[in-house]
């Protein structure tokens, strides 16, 4: 059921003594909202990339064009497997991933303390197949407030080098016990357009395993999972350790 005082549009129509007249246009022109509970959308809107300032360690290689316009998180059902609720974008090789990178937003500032696995994969036949790195348990905090999206790069501590097309993807460790969206993976809905994969586990109602996000979501044209690549085997720009790795991303 859509709360009446959230219908877009509605608003300063819904006082007291509002007649059932406009109370029933203005949720028969609302736009559609999911009907599944299990994921969660920021809502249409302009979001505004925030500029870490952070210094690239390579190329920065991203498939939208730059602007978001949702953000879409999922919620416990999607972790009743081990991949269930992963969200991934494909890139072109060969190169070595030397960091990789996701613009996320929040509705709620919850605080420090949830996380995510940040992964990357080769190419299975145009899906996500073995994993070649990881960075597990990465805290995201803080992450923006919704239409602020914040950028969170990081950086592998050893060389993540690809030799053919390969994918990078993140997913909460949220558990699949019931828990609020701790943030959205920022959506380009208009842009030129990438790969937007997400792993549907068994049981919520859709077609099981990588597919794409618009089955659940909706149209959407590229989602802000990126990474930077340099030349398999070169010295990276930036030098990295393992324990530099954990001290930025607690």
């Amino acid at each position: 059921m859509i709360p009446v005082d959230r219908v877009l549009g509605c608003r300063p129509y819904l006082r007291r003594g509002a007649t059932l007249l406009l109370l029933g246009h203005c949720i028969l022109t609302a736009p559609p909202v999911p009907a599944d509970d299990q994921v969660a959308q920021t809502g249409p809107g302009s979001g505004v990339l925030i500029d870490t300032g952070r210094e690239a360690c390579g190329t920065l290689g991203m498939n939208g064009d730059g602007s978001y316009e949702n953000g879409f998180g999922v919620r416990h059902g999607f972790f009743s497997t081990d991949i269930g609720g992963t969200f991934a974008e494909c890139f072109t090789g060969p190169a070595n991933v030397c960091a990789v990178v996701f613009d996320l937003t929040t509705v709620f500032d919850f605080g420090p303390g949830q996380t995510f696995d940040a992964t990357v994969w080769d190419d299975a036949n145009g899906l996500p197949g073995q994993v070649v790195c990881i960075l597990p348990e990465i805290d995201p905090y803080p992450v923006a407030l919704w239409p602020s999206v914040s950028r969170h790069t990081l950086t592998f501590p050893v060389e993540c080098c690809m030799t053919g097309n390969f994918w990078v993807g993140h997913r909460g460790n949220w558990g699949n016990v019931f828990t609020p969206v701790y943030w959205y993976v920022a959506a380009d809905l208009d842009g030129f357009g990438g790969c937007k994969l997400l792993n549907y586990p068994p049981g919520i109602g859709y077609p099981t395993g990588w597919q794409d996000v618009s089955l659940a979501f909706g149209p959407a044209a590229a989602l802000g999972i990126g990474c930077e690549t340099t030349v398999c085997g070169a010295t990276p720009i930036e030098p990295s350790s393992w324990g530099r790795v954990k001290s930025l991303y607690q």
